[in-house]
C-alpha cells in the first residue's frame, strides 16, 4: 500500500502502527507518541564530539586522554594515526573518525596538550568542526552528542550553528518540552560478562593476571606484595588524578586496621614512576601514592599496578577479583557516568561507588551495590567493613549483592538498550523540531549571557599552548 519503511513489513505490524496513530489522534500522551516515533527510522547521521586527547585505533592506549570521535587532529602523533584527518573505523561500513585541528592565530597546534588546557581553543574548534561535519555529510547530522564538559560545550555551540535543538530533562522523556536527555551507555558484553559464566572465561589470561598480582619483583609495572592471598580483594581501576582519588581510597585502607586485617587492596592506575607521566595532576597523585606506601608500611597487604591497556584482560581481571569474593570501589569526588562501575557490575563484582554523579543512579543502594561519599572517608571505611563482616557471617550475602548488580545492568545498562533509547530520542527530537516553532528565546539569552560573562572570562586565564 506504499507504507514507508518503519510502518511494518507484516499486516500485524502495520495494524499496530495504525492503532498507535489513532490513539495519538484521539487522546495524545507522551508514552504513546514515544512508542510510535521510536518505530519510525529518522536517524541516519550521528556525530559524537570529544575535542581532547588521542583517539585512534592503534597505539593510543596508555597515552593521555584517549577519547573522542570528532576529535582533534594532532600532527605530532607519536606513532599513532591521530594526524589523519579522516579514518575509517575497522569493522564498520559507515563510521569514521574525523579530526579537526586546534587553530592558532598563525597556524594550528601541532602537539598534544592536557585536557585542562583545551578551553581557549574550543570556540574556534566548534566553528571549524561544524564546517567540516557539514562538508563530510553534505548536510547536517540528525543527532549530535557531546563527551565530557568540553565536548558538550562544542556540541552545544555546533548545535546552534547547524540548527540542532537542545533542551534538558533529567528523568524520562516529555516530548512536549525538553530536548536534551541523558542516555546511559553499557559495557561491551563480549568482554564484560559474569564471572559465573565459566565456559566464556578467558582463562588464557590467568597466568599474566597472577603475574600482575604475585610477581615479587618491584618495578615500573607493579609495587607492593600480597602475603595472604586467601583474603578477598578490594579492587579499583581508574585514571590516577585528583577527582578519581585512588589515593583517598588507599588512605582509607591505610588508617583502618580492621579493614587491613580482613581484605587486601589492589589499585590499577597511572604510572608507578613519576618520570613517565606527562600529566601534572597524575604526577602529584603518583608522588602521594608513594608517600602513603612509605608512611603506613603496607607491605603484604597492598598491590599497585600500572594502568593496563588490554581490555579483554581487564574484563577477566574483574572476574578474577570476583573469584576471591572481593569488591570493586570507585570513590571519585564526582563521576559524570561511571563506566567502570557498569563494567564491574556486569562481571558480577559487588560495587561501591561515589554518591556524587552517575553512579548514584546506576546503583540502588543496598540492593545492586552501595553508594559511598568520598567527602566522608570514615563512612567509606565503615561501609566496606560492614559489607565484608556481613559476608563472613552469611556468605550468601555476597551473591545477593552480585546478583542484584547483574539484574540492574540487564534492566538498564546494555548497549542494546542504549542504542534503542538513543534512536527513539533522536526521532522525538526530529519530530519536535518539525512541528514546533518554540525557540525559548529567554532561556537562550540567559545562557548566552552566562557564557559571555563567565565562561569567556575564565578562558582568558588559561594560556594558549606554545609550539616548540
Amino acid at each position: 500500500m506504499g507504507f514507508e519503511r518503519g510502518w511494518g513489513d507484516t499486516a500485524q505490524r502495520v495494524s499496530e502502527m495504525m492503532q498507535l496513530l489513532l490513539d495519538i489522534l484521539h487522546a495524545p500522551d507522551p508514552s504513546t507518541l514515544e512508542t510510535f516515533l521510536g518505530r519510525i527510522p529518522m536517524v541516519f547521521n550521528v556525530v559524537i564530539v570529544s575535542p581532547h586527547g588521542y583517539f585512534g585505533q592503534a597505539n593510543v592506549l596508555g597515552l593521555p586522554d584517549t577519547g573522542g570521535q570528532v576529535t582533534r587532529i594532532i600532527p605530532d602523533a607519536k606513532g599513532t594515526t591521530c594526524n589523519q584527518k579522516l579514518e575509517r573505523i575497522s569493522g564498520t561500513n559507515h563510521t569514521y573518525i574525523l579530526r579537526v585541528p586546534f587553530r592558532l592565530e598563525n597556524g594550528i597546534l601541532h602537539k598534544w596538550i592536557s585536557r585542562f588546557d583545551v578551553w581557549p581553543y574550543l570556540e574556534t574548534f566548534a566553528e571549524d568542526a561544524s564546517n567540516e561535519i557539514a562538508a563530510e555529510l553534505q548536510g547536517v547530522p540528525d543527532l549530535i552528542i557531546g563527551n565530557y564538559n568540553d565536548g558538550n560545550l562544542v556540541a552545544s555551540l555546533s548545535s546552534y550553528k547547524l540548527g540542532i535543538t537542545q533542551y534538558r530533562v533529567v528523568h524520562g522523556i516529555d516530548v512536549f518540552d525538553p530536548k536534551f536527555n541523558i542516555v546511559s551507555p553499557g559495557a561491551d558484553m563480549s568482554i564484560y560478562f559474569p564471572y559465573s559464566d565459566k565456559e566464556r572465561r578467558l582463562t588464557a589470561f590467568h597466568g599474566s593476571i597472577e603475574e600482575l598480582l604475585d610477581n615479587p619483583e618491584q618495578n615500573d609495572e607493579h609495587v607492593g606484595m600480597l602475603s595472604d592471598r586467601s583474603k578477598p580483594l578490594i579492587f579499583s581501576m581508574a585514571r590516577l588524578d585528583r577527582v578519581k582519588i585512588l589515593t583517598g581510597l588507599v588512605e582509607c585502607y591505610c588508617k583502618s586496621s580492621r579493614l587491613r586485617e580482613m581484605v587486601n587492596l589492589v589499585i590499577v592506575g597511572g604510572y608507578i614512576d613519576v618520570k613517565n607521566s606527562w600529566d601534572r595532576e597524575e604526577m602529584a597523585e603518583i608522588e602521594k601514592m608513594h608517600a602513603l606506601i612509605k608512611r603506613y608500611d603496607l607491605h603484604g597487604q597492598f598491590r599497585w599496578i600500572q594502568a593496563q591497556m588490554n581490555r579483554a584482560r581487564n574484563g577477566e581481571l574483574y572476574r578474577y577479583i570476583a573469584d576471591t569474593k572481593g569488591a570493586f570501589v570507585q570513590p571519585a569526588f564526582y563521576e559524570a557516568f561511571g563506566l567502570t562501575v557498569v563494567e564491574a557490575m556486569t562481571c558480577g563484582l559487588p560495587t561501591f561507588a561515589t554518591s556524587h554523579g552517575g553512579p548514584a543512579e546506576i546503583i540502588e543502594h543496598g540492593i545492586s551495590g552501595f553508594h559511598v561519599d568520598p567527602y566522608h572517608p570514615d563512612q567509606v571505611t565503615a561501609s566496606l567493613i560492614g559489607f565484608f563482616e556481613h559476608c563472613q557471617k552469611d556468605p550468601s550475602y555476597w551473591d545477593e549483592i552480585s546478583n542484584g548488580g547483574l539484574k540492574r545492568i540487564y534492566e538498564r545498562y546494555t548497549w542494546k538498550i542504549y542504542s534503542e533509547r538513543l534512536l527513539t530520542l533522536a526521532g522525538i527530537y526530529g519530530f519536535w523540531k518539525y512541528v514546533s516553532r518554540l525557540e525559548r528565546r529567554e532561556t537562550r539569552r540567559y545562557l548566552e549571557m552566562f557564557y559571555i560573562l563567565k565562561y569567556q572570562s575564565l578562558v582568558k586565564s588559561i594560556p594558549q599552548g606554545v609550539e616548540e
